[in-house]
């Protein structure tokens, strides 16, 4: 009816292209607006000047040939001031738009590595923003914002990076685990020792005192009672000493069955075999208390003596890898979800062969390992399901503190890399170098003792000139307690941890670790908890804000051999099954 009468109606964020005989003359803002349809003039029509939103998806290659396709979100919207270059210049906006997001992105990604498109997506969102804004400013647009929401790379590459975290992680388990048992090996004999020791104190004095009573019975008898050598007397002791001997043995419910030989002849025979070993033991008794003169202390009795290689472990504040380690390894370590067997032999000649296997979901993976010792080097050679062969080559202590690592993948070129790890009393550095043109360089230093250190973690990429990783860290240690603060993701990440050792008896302690995302502005909190059960069975229990509640059992059930078994739940939706992991270690 308004369009009969004249008059015509434009909405709120629209404008209207209004043309006379079909050739432009004006934009309509919104309201009502009188349109003489009599004298030629007609609405040719509308446009919208609210935010619209394009999303992009690319796929191209990366420059370590890898296809991955690349999500970008185009915020855009036309100018009202511009609204007839936007309405007449275009006829497929979206099409152009995502034509220019097409060309940006195949030339930057193809210049980037796997891992750097992923560190580097907000120069990409940058780059195809500069671009669309450069052009579709001629046609009336506003490119508000360019997002690049997501990289997904092919399914295969994404489980292999996770087989690569993994397996690295395992190895590292592994050290930890050896590193672990040295210590109780060295404690225990340490404990042995000393327990000994003073075993051999006891004894001493103990026989000592029992000389001395026989002495003074021997020399009150004798003077009581005329015609009595000392002989005599030391038979009737002995005699005596004997069948208080067997006495004991008899009233002892723990003793085990003696079979020796009874009888007046044989009690002889025994007091004979006791005075002889007597007078041995007398001149070396003599001979010990002679010494024992000739010093101002008292000798201790002769012991056990047992030796101990010596380890050139430094006392310093360990690497950067360490700061927060014990609260990640309780609250993280031995937890999974998947079923895996590991087994290991020793051949004899000295090389370890480990072959595992894995099951995740539906996917079966397996993987066969070798480990040879030579001296100071230890040379790792590992072969997986994708034909694979990755080689370490481990040299301990080539100088006093130092220890140098080369690895390689197999058919990868560009996999090589070398790394020096330097430990100090003060410090702890550790850097790597990739065998390539254009290498990635890592460093990472700490500084400090024992008990307080501080380090940073960055790396730099050569080839495009920037610092892919810039990380701090600060470690704090006090008898049983550890606390640690890091700054990760170039600041964007702070994390800061807790370890306690509540009873070292039971292995009992308890770590909580809260992360905080600057640019998320999301908190992720976890606390958990471990115990000993028995000398071969400990536990492990942790939970999450998100209501993921997970707990553990491991049981050695035989040296080195473990078999554990981790169970996870999702407190927010109990209506969930659980999800069950099962693990198998046998070791020689």
């Amino acid at each position: 009816m308004g369009q009969c009468l004249g008059c015509v109606q434009v909405d709120q964020s629209t404008v209207a292209i209004r043309e006379t005989f079909g050739k432009f003359d004006d934009v309509l803002e919104p309201g009502c607006h009188c349109l003489p349809w009599c004298l030629g003039s007609a609405i040719a029509g509308h446009l919208s000047l609210r935010l619209q939103q394009l999303d992009v998806r690319c796929e191209t290659k990366t420059k370590d040939n890898v296809f991955v396709t690349v999500v970008a979100s185009i915020q855009y919207r036309a100018l009202a001031d511009k609204a007839s270059d936007a309405f007449y210049k275009l006829s497929n906006t979206r099409g152009q738009i995502q034509s220019y997001v097409f060309d940006v992105i195949r030339a930057s990604v193809p210049k980037l590595d796997l891992d750097s498109t992923f560190e580097q997506k907000n120069d990409i969102a940058k780059a195809v923003e500069e671009e669309l804004e450069k052009a579709m400013s001629h046609y009336g647009f506003e490119i508000v914002q360019t997002l690049i929401v997501d990289i997904e790379p092919d399914e295969h590459v994404k489980r292999a990076m996770n087989e690569i975290n993994a397996a690295a992680r395992m190895r590292l388990a592994a050290t930890e685990k050896a590193e672990a048992e040295k210590i109780l090996q060295i404690k225990r004999a340490e404990g042995e020792a000393e327990s000994k020791y003073l075993s051999g104190l006891g004894i001493a004095r103990q026989r000592q005192a029992i000389v001395d009573g026989l002495r003074d019975s021997v020399l009150a008898f004798s003077e009581n009672v005329p015609g009595t050598s000392s002989k005599d007397v030391m038979d009737m002791v002995l005699v005596t000493q004997y069948f208080d001997t067997m006495k004991e043995i008899g009233a002892s419910s723990k003793s085990n069955s003696v079979f020796i030989p009874h009888g007046p002849g044989a009690v002889k025979d025994i007091a004979s075999q006791i005075r002889d070993g007597l007078l041995q033991g007398n001149s070396s008794r003599s001979i010990f208390s002679f010494f024992s003169l000739c010093s101002s202390k008292p000798s201790p009795p002769p012991q056990f003596l047992f030796h101990f290689p010596q380890t050139n472990m430094v006392k310093g504040p360990g690497l950067y890898s360490d700061i927060g380690k014990k609260a990640r390894d309780l609250l993280y370590r031995d937890y999974q979800t998947d079923h895996k067997f590991t087994v290991t032999t020793l051949t004899a000649s000295g090389v370890a062969i480990t072959s595992s296997g894995i099951k995740k979901g539906d996917l079966l993976l397996g993987d066969v390992s070798t480990q040879l010792k030579n001296k100071n080097i230890t040379t790792d050679v590992k072969v997986d399901t994708n034909s694979n062969l990755l080689a370490t080559i481990t040299v301990d202590e080539p100088a006093p503190g130092l220890k140098a690592i080369l690895s390689f993948i197999v058919p990868d070129q560009k996999s090589a890399r070398v790394e020096l790890q330097y430990q100090h009393e003060y410090a702890g550095i550790s850097t790597s170098l990739g065998l390539t043109a254009n290498p990635v360089i890592n460093f990472s230093g700490v500084v400090g003792n024992a008990a307080l250190s501080l380090g940073t973690d960055v790396s730099f990429d050569t080839a495009s000139g920037n610092l892919t990783k810039l990380n701090a860290g600060l470690n704090f240690i006090h008898t049983d307690l550890i606390a640690s603060l890091l700054v990760n993701d170039k600041g964007d990440t702070l994390t800061a941890s807790y370890y306690q050792t509540v009873s070292p008896i039971t292995c009992t302690a308890v770590g909580a670790e809260l992360s905080h995302s600057f640019s998320s502005n999301e908190n992720t909190f976890t606390i958990g908890t471990q115990h000993a059960l028995d000398p071969l069975t400990s536990v492990k229990a942790r939970v999450n804000n998100y209501g993921r509640a997970s707990a553990l059992i491991q049981h050695e059930w035989r040296p080195k051999s473990l078999f554990t078994i981790s169970g996870e739940v999702d407190t927010r939706a109990i209506e969930k099954s659980a999800k069950i992991g099962l693990a198998l270690a046998l070791k020689p």
